[in-house]
């Protein structure tokens, strides 16, 4: 029983040390989600801590009395037990000995439940598709973001070597502009299928329990506010932990006879502090889901809150850097740079962010090389600036040279016949 939580335990292991595009959002998923159900997945199954999932109480059968009450258990377990619905609300211990367990006849209304056979499995089922859209999500990533980072997140580098692999990050975002749209799309894609999933979650389970689960939390929230002499407890509707059964057999002279069992489900005890955890942490899941990726598509409109989010998290870089460098980069690009910041040493990560503006910055002086293959010649001799200026500033503005151009051609023309 130990060895199976410590088996658990050890798969829960955080790997910190992993460089990967993630979220809370994603582990609350497959990480906490998951974890919770395979675990309960295993506790109801452990009969060392609640006995027997099944005892019943019933009267003296034919033939040897141990072998029949084995035997009674036994079908009760497989066929499933009942209760009765319209003695859930009598007083227990003067009209019922038990809510919902009393006299009945054929023509009364009977609920079976047959669930608590099937919930080890369902819970660990569940378990494993809450981890399916990481697994999509990890097939896509396929450690890009670990292979960008190139050491980067080590704080210790020397400065030679921070300062190549700092020029080696952004001289690869800037080769790869716009290449990383769907990227993100993929991303925001997982997140919906998160969402979607956790809603399918919730009438699974629904449908599951007999549709007593999608308002349970409201009807146990309303029970502990109800007077105590006229409420009815849900739990004993959905998860009663007593309730009867019919036993049809052969008595001693070839007749059919009916045999009328109460039995005790202490599973049920265990089942029903597993979903009423399930109810409110499913709700709440899903009102995160839904946030998440509501700020997911802020963040594919908005270019000014992607600006703010890169902002929030360097606080010692100056504001138009981060402006002039966001207002540059497509989504999926600035997506990438987003997550780099949670990785890179914030040394470091600044530094590619200043390289990065200026290897994009139309005013930066030297040879630029963008994603197209094409090279520009940024001169910034004064001498050869013809009498521009920039308003703000004051400074002549560097004339740019492209390669190819007939510009440099009708310079030297105009210039030789206003000098003659």
């Amino acid at each position: 029983m130990i060895g199976a939580f410590t088996k658990l335990s050890s798969l829960a292991k955080v790997q910190y040390n992993k460089i990967r595009v993630d979220n809370l959002v994603f582990k609350l998923h497959y990480k906490f989600t998951m974890y919770f159900l395979l675990g309960a997945s295993v506790l109801v199954t452990m009969t060392t801590w609640i006995g027997e999932p099944i005892q019943c109480i019933h009267t003296q059968g034919v033939g040897d009395p141990k072998q029949f009450g084995k035997a009674l258990q036994t079908y009760c377990w497989i066929m499933s037990t009942f209760t009765l619905p319209h003695l859930l609300d009598k007083e227990v211990g003067t009209e019922v000995p038990h809510a919902g367990v009393g006299p009945h006849t054929d023509e009364h209304e009977k609920t079976y439940h047959a669930y608590y056979q099937w919930v080890p499995f369902v819970l660990f089922f569940q378990g494993l598709v809450f981890y399916v859209p990481h697994w999509i999500w990890k097939a896509v990533e396929n450690k890009r973001l670990q292979n960008i980072v190139v050491g980067l997140n080590n704080p210790t580098l020397k400065a030679d070597e921070a300062k190549s692999k700092v020029n080696t990050l952004a001289q690869y975002m800037l080769n790869n502009l716009g290449r990383h749209q769907m990227f993100v799309i993929l991303f925001g894609f997982c997140e919906l299928l998160n969402l979607i999933h956790i809603l399918m979650e919730i009438k699974i389970t629904d449908a599951f329990l007999g549709h007593e689960f999608s308002d349970f939390g409201i009807e146990t929230i309303k029970f502990t506010q109800e007077d105590y002499e006229n409420r009815t407890d849900p739990l004993s509707r959905v998860f009663p932990l007593v309730t009867k059964c019919t036993w049809h057999m052969f008595g001693r002279s070839g007749t059919i006879e009916k045999y009328d069992a109460i039995c005790v489900l202490a599973l049920n005890i265990i089942n029903e502090k597993i979903y009423i955890f399930l109810w409110f942490w499913f709700v709440l899941l899903s009102l995160i889901s839904g946030i998440q990726l509501i700020y997911r598509i802020t963040t594919f409109l908005l270019p000014q809150v992607r600006v703010w989010l890169i902002r929030f998290s360097s606080k010692t870089m100056k504001p138009g850097v981060i402006e002039s460098l966001v207002s540059r980069l497509k989504v999926g690009d600035w997506f990438i740079l987003y997550h780099l910041k949670q990785f890179v040493d914030p040394i470091n990560f600044e530094k590619v962010v200043i390289e990065l503006e200026q290897m994009l910055s139309p005013e930066q002086p030297g040879l630029m090389k963008t994603n197209r293959g094409h090279s520009i010649d940024m001169v910034d001799d004064s001498s050869s600036v013809s009498g521009d200026f920039n308003r703000k500033s004051g400074k002549p503005v560097p004339t740019v040279k492209r390669h190819g151009s007939m510009r440099p051609l009708l310079g030297r023309f105009f210039s030789k016949h206003s000098s003659s």
